[in-house]
């Protein structure tokens, strides 16, 4: 999610403790840089519903943005 910008469901590959490759389509992918915020859908194990997280796209690559989280 863009701040400021309606929310938008993707798939992801890659999700580590710093970070998570979003995949989505070239149209309308946020730019190198943009800060954005990454919410995994579904329940976390004790039943808390997962916090948004803060994060930068620091790469953009064929299949979709690469982003960083925020404070890794």
């Amino acid at each position: 999610h863009v701040p400021a910008e309606a929310l938008r469901v993707v798939r992801t590959r890659d999700l580590s403790g710093s970070g998570v490759l979003l995949l989505m389509p070239a149209e309308g992918r946020p730019a190198i840089g943009a800060r954005v915020q990454v919410r995994v859908v579904g329940a976390l194990g004790d039943g808390d519903a997962p916090p948004l997280v803060p994060a930068t796209v620091v790469r953009d690559l064929p299949e979709g943005v690469a982003v960083a989280f925020e404070g890794c």
